[in-house]
C-alpha cells in the first residue's frame, strides 16, 4: 500500500489539464447553445414551410386549408360525406 502512495506522489496532477480542459469546453458548450438558440429562431419545420408554400401558390386560403391540402384530406364534412356517397354509390352498382 505504501507503494502505491509513493507512486502516487510521484506522478504529476492533471488537476491543472483538467480545468483548462473544462474551461474550453465550456466556452464551447456556451457557444454551442447560442448557436442552437439563435437557429431555432431563424428555421421553421418542414410542415410549416409547405403550408406557407401552399398558401403562396393559393392566394386567399387560409392555415387550416393549406394543412389539409398538404395532408390530402377533405377540408370539411361535406366533401367527406361526398366523397363516401361517390364510393358507395360505385361499391351498389357493381354488386
Amino acid at each position: 500500500m505504501s507503494g502505491a502512495l509513493v507512486a502516487a506522489a510521484k506522478t504529476k496532477s492533471k488537476e491543472p489539464e483538467i480545468k483548462r480542459a473544462a474551461a474550453m469546453l465550456g466556452i464551447k458548450g456556451e457557444q454551442a447553445k447560442e448557436l442552437y438558440k439563435l437557429k431555432l429562431q431563424n428555421t421553421s419545420g418542414q410542415l410549416q414551410k409547405a403550408v406557407e408554400y401552399i398558401k403562396a401558390i393559393n392566394p386567399g386560403m387560409n392555415n387550416k386549408e393549406a394543412l389539409a391540402t398538404y395532408q390530402r384530406r377533405p377540408a370539411s364534412l361535406s366533401e367527406t360525406v361526398g366523397k363516401y356517397k361517390n364510393k358507395m354509390e360505385l361499391l351498389c352498382l357493381q354488386v
